[in-house]
């Protein structure tokens, strides 16, 4: 009897070790986390400079940026293995403001996410009504008084004609016509707080895949029949102009 109490024992010892070192050695289960975008403003493969004429587009016009603010709205991010997260967001990047181009879309799920969609511009449902709050303030310089409804797009800048003459460049891009939804493949695996790079490249914006020649087109305001097939070439290219870079 003593034998087997002390054989029992042992086993129960054996087993209780056991299972701790199942449950040490095992993984942990993935946690969700809050995600930051950060849009990563660039010319190419340079970072964005504003108010200096140093860029050169497909169409070979020299050009510069003074001033670059765009909307992003709407965002969803798509599951690896099915199922959508949708955030609504309105967000005013502005290229001047560091602080603009990294936003929080909450926090995720644990999983793998393959692709993000985003609306270039303010959707028809909030274009023209709600609140003109947060970075829908009209303060922000990005809505027409004169036209209800928003800026989707504005690229100002300089830029040097064919006949070497420095010209001013105004592009607004607006009106719900000129609403869009980007989608681009990313890799993202949440478990835990992730930070997403995304880039937006401004000569994409004006090349591919429509090349747009600032000798012909170099100021657009999205105000009249004219510019429609500007803002058609615009809802081509933006699609284009925006890339996946990394996540932290």
């Amino acid at each position: 009897m003593k034998l087997f109490y002390t054989i029992l024992a042992a086993t129960l010892i054996f087993t209780a070790c056991k299972k701790e070192t199942i449950i040490e050695s095992g993984n942990p289960a993935p946690v969700s986390g809050n995600l930051n975008i950060t849009m990563k403003n660039m010319v190419g493969t340079e970072d964005l400079v504003l108010s200096d004429l140093r860029y050169t587009n497909a169409a070979g016009n020299l050009y510069s940026i003074n001033l670059l603010k765009y909307y992003m709205s709407n965002v969803v991010l798509h599951k690896k293995r099915g199922g959508n997260v949708n955030v609504s967001i309105y967000k005013l990047i502005d290229a001047s403001n560091n602080s603009t181009c990294t936003f929080s879309v909450g926090n995720l799920d644990a999983g793998d996410y393959d692709s993000i969609s985003f609306g270039l511009g303010i959707d028809q449902g909030r274009n023209h009504t709600g609140a003109q709050d947060g970075d829908l303030d009209v303060s922000k310089g990005m809505y027409w008084t004169w036209n209800t409804g928003y800026i989707f797009y504005k690229h100002e800048g300089q830029y040097k004609n064919s006949a070497n003459q420095l010209k001013s460049l105004i592009f607004h891009l607006g009106t719900d016509d000129a609403y869009s939804v980007v989608k681009l493949p990313i890799n993202l695996s949440i478990n835990g707080n992730k930070t997403m790079e995304l880039k937006f490249d401004v000569n994409s914006a004006h090349s591919t895949p429509v090349n747009i020649d600032f000798n012909n087109d170099n100021n657009h305001q999205s105000s009249s029949s004219a510019d429609m097939p500007w803002i058609a070439n615009m809802k081509s290219n933006l699609s284009d102009a925006f890339s996946f870079i990394r996540v932290l």
